[in-house]
């Protein structure tokens, strides 16, 4: 499951709805890449086996009262997978209606209501021949960065 890290006055709140992948085919041979998308659509030369991949989703809000600074940062960092032969990157983003095709990005601060904004994150799992075999899902990481001056 992602998890989230948060400096100055935004918070991750509702929830962080995990990123997943489902069961995938071990190739033979060679390496294969399995992209979920912000949209939960799927694509990659990997093959899903069983299981329903899906995208990360967490709800940002402003801090009560908070009106200072109309944009921050946001970052992926810290993403760890617990095997070398698997990699997490390519990390793309949905903020509210605004695409982020890559991290860091500079965006809106999320809606100072109780809804707040949700940002849907996006990825590319990279695995080889190498890749263990488990009996239970891995759990991979990686930390979700707001930052504002």
């Amino acid at each position: 499951m992602p998890t989230s890290g948060v400096m100055a006055a935004v918070s991750f709140t509702g929830g962080v709805t995990a990123m997943s992948f489902g069961v995938l085919e071990k190739p033979a041979s060679g390496s294969r890449t399995f992209t979920v998308a912000t949209n939960g659509a799927t694509s990659g030369t990997g093959t899903l086996l069983s299981g329903v991949a899906s995208n990360a989703q967490v709800q940002l809000r402003r801090a009560f009262g908070d009106s200072s600074n109309n944009s921050m940062q946001l970052s992926i960092t810290g993403v760890a997978t617990g095997h070398a032969a698997l990699t997490l990157g390519s990390f793309t983003g949905m903020y509210g209606a605004t695409t982020i095709t890559s991290f860091p990005a500079t965006v809106a601060r999320p809606a100072n209501n109780a809804a707040g904004t949700i940002l849907r994150i996006g990825a590319t799992l990279t695995y080889t021949s190498a890749s263990p075999e488990e009996a239970a899902p891995r759990t991979m990481t990686f930390d979700i960065v707001a930052v504002y001056p």
